[in-house]
Parts: C-alpha cells; sequence; structure tokens
C-alpha cells in the first residue's frame, strides 16, 4: 500500500531518537535493516534488568509480558531466550491454569495467562497441558460482558490465546472478542495500534466475528501516525510509552500491510 514504507521509516526513526537500545534493535529487526540475531544481547539484557528471573529457576510472569510480546514480534520465540522463559512459566503455572504475581487478582491474571499462554503455544516445547490448563482457566472465567465495554486488557488476552490454542469454546469466545474489537473500532474507543496489536497477536489479519478488514486498518495506522513517526497514545503516557506505542505501531504496519 502506497505510504507504507515511508511510514516504517518514520516510526524507524522516532524509536531511534527516543528509544533505548532494546527498543532501536527492534525497530532495526521489524523494518529488515538488521538480522533477528543482532537483538539477542540486548533482548536478554532487557530480561534481566526487568527483572524477569528470580533466584534459582524462578520467574516473574508479569515482567516476562513484556519480553515474550518483543521475542513474538521479532518471530525469534524458539531461541534460547524465549525457551529459557518457557521453561520458568511452566514451573509457575498455578493449579487452576493461570498465571501471575502472587497478589494478582483476578483480572490481571487473565490477562496475564491468556497473553503469555498465547506466545507459548508458539514454542514447539511447551506441553500441551500447560495450554490446556489455561484455555480451561480462561473459558471458566469468561463472559460477554467480560470482553465489552471497551475494555481492550481482557478483550486482549482471550482474543491471542484462543486465537492460538485449540478449545471447545473457542468459536464462540473469538466471536465475541471479533465484535467487540470492531465495536471499539468503530466508536474509536480504540485507536488503530491497539486493534492492530491485537490482530498481530492472534496472527491473523482478521478475526471471526470483525467485519474489519487489514486494508482499512493500515489506512487507519497512517491516518493517525504522527508528523514525528510516532503514534500517540489516547490515554497520553509518557515518552517511553510513546516509543512502545509506536513500536506497536510498526509492527502492525510490517504483519498487516
Amino acid at each position: 500500500m502506497s505510504g507504507t514504507r515511508e511510514a516504517r521509516e518514520r516510526a524507524a526513526r522516532f524509536v531511534a531518537t527516543f528509544g533505548d537500545e532494546t527498543a532501536r534493535r527492534r525497530a532495526a529487526v521489524l523494518c529488515a535493516d538488521d538480522s533477528p540475531a543482532s537483538a539477542d544481547a540486548a533482548l536478554e539484557r532487557w530480561a534481566e534488568q526487568a527483572g524477569v528471573f528470580r533466584g534459582e529457576g524462578g520467574v516473574d510472569p508479569l515482567a516476562a509480558l513484556p519480553v515474550l510480546g518483543a521475542l513474538a514480534d521479532l518471530r525469534v520465540l524458539d531461541r534460547a531466550l524465549g525457551r529459557r522463559i518457557a521453561e520458568a512459566l511452566a514451573r509457575v503455572q498455578a493449579e487452576d491454569g493461570s498465571f501471575g504475581a502472587a497478589a494478582s487478582d483476578e483480572e490481571e491474571r487473565v490477562f496475564a495467562t491468556g497473553r503469555l499462554a498465547a506466545w507459548l503455544a508458539g514454542l514447539r516445547s511447551v506441553r500441551q497441558t500447560l495450554l490446556d490448563a489455561a484455555g480451561d482457566y480462561l473459558a471458566s472465567r469468561f463472559t460477554p460482558d467480560r470482553v465489552g465495554g471497551f475494555a481492550w486488557r481482557p478483550l486482549a488476552a482471550y482474543a491471542a490465546f484462543f486465537a492460538n490454542v485449540e478449545h471447545e469454546q473457542r468459536d464462540e469466545i473469538l466471536q465475541w472478542c471479533g465484535r467487540e474489537l470492531e465495536r471499539a473500532f468503530r466508536a474509536q474507543r480504540f485507536d488503530a495500534v491497539h486493534v492492530a496489536r491485537i490482530l498481530v497477536d492472534c496472527g491473523a489479519a482478521a478475526i471471526p466475528g470483525a467485519k474489519l478488514a487489514a486494508r482499512e486498518l493500515v489506512v487507519a495506522l497512517l491516518s493517525e501516525q504522527a508528523a514525528d513517526g510516532s503514534w500517540p497514545r489516547l490515554d497520553g503516557g509518557d515518552r517511553d510509552a510513546r516509543v512502545q506505542h509506536t513500536l506497536d505501531g510498526l509492527t502492525g504496519l510490517v504483519r498487516l500491510a
């Protein structure tokens, strides 16, 4: 589509100017200006600095969320860092199938479980029993209201998981997710970056229930990009949040255009 290459270049320049080493490496790989291997060291340092690993074989599931997400975006989940995180997460999955910090409430556990397990599904070494338990946890707590009301976090969790993992309630849940995603987009309650983030995590240009074509979303991404190459967040946020949002927008352009 006309303009997408220039939009990617502007986004990469913004990240190169205001992002840290990891963000710059991610942008370069997304734009095919560097190889995925070039980001390995930066991602390892990020994981350590973020406190993903705790003690002897321990892991903080919430700290692991953005790191696994970045690995998925760069298509390097099934490499050393991703496997190390996956092995640690398998040891801390709760008996009910969920993931989260000890003090996490149900809302936080639904978000962490849906997104972590969706990414873990992309690793060959992850056992199906882990995914089945996560799916049963999510399904047992699903109601249409949970993904309604323009609630991005539960919608992002349920859509990502059930688009990537087989489950007997998969079709029903994805239909609800698709309808709510389109409704939020049409009502301008989710910006194009937030919608693209969900579709990218689903690994699809569309999901059941949503009459929303990838081309339409790419047009929205292009129109919402600021002159400096970034994508502003609807809720504001500091510069680091804007860099992350811009990386999400860049990922959307690369995957959906």
